[in-house]
């Protein structure tokens, strides 16, 4: 199976493009460090040219409103086809966290969310699936943690952002075998760390 993935170079997208390719799939990958910044003019364009021919679109990397953007460009170019979709989004773009340092972050998370939902009232095909993971151990967390503990006053240790994280590569090993289940599609999976 050809895949295309938003983000592949670090954090969640590298681990599911590194999960993916061990399995066998092609991964053609979109991120900043090889010049795909979703971003920046005319990328958005570009990553739906190069993502044609694929069978499944990950929609990992943030980025303003791409995300939403990149799921309607998708599922216009793929009306039809018996294709997925697989939007990364955020428990935050479902509960309001008041300190926050990113709530521009939510808010486009939950533009993600509305845009998955209207693309799949339009079409039965592509099938989307929403994934909200639990609070995972990337750069971006501990910058949230970091700032967290500085607007909140808390003393946590450094990096830790007060949830129970989980690592990048085992949120791939979980949700892969999930994405390629025989009898079940997910729309949407929610996932908390124990």
């Amino acid at each position: 199976m050809k895949i295309a993935i938003t983000g592949h170079s670090k954090g969640i997208g590298q681990a599911l493009a590194n999960k993916l390719q061990d399995m066998g799939h092609t991964i053609v990958g979109f991120s900043r460090s090889n010049g795909y910044d979703v971003t920046a003019p005319g990328v958005i364009e570009k990553i739906v040219l190069q993502s044609a021919e694929c069978d499944m679109f990950i929609n990992n990397a943030p980025g303003k409103y791409a995300q939403a953007e990149l799921v309607y460009e998708i599922a216009n170019q793929w009306q039809g086809q018996q294709k997925t979709i697989v939007c990364i989004t955020s428990r935050m773009a479902v509960s309001w966290t008041v300190k926050h340092p990113e709530l521009g972050y939510r808010t486009t998370k939950k533009a993600l969310d509305l845009a998955v939902e209207h693309v799949r009232n339009m079409w039965s095909w592509p099938r989307v699936c929403l994934v909200r993971p639990p609070s995972i151990n990337t750069e971006r967390s501990a910058w949230v943690g970091k700032q967290l503990n500085a607007i909140n006053n808390n003393n946590l240790p450094e990096g830790d952002n007060g949830f129970k994280q989980m690592e990048p590569d085992e949120f791939a090993n979980i949700l892969v075998p999930m994405l390629f289940h025989e009898r079940v599609f997910m729309n949407e999976i929610w996932m908390s760390a124990i």
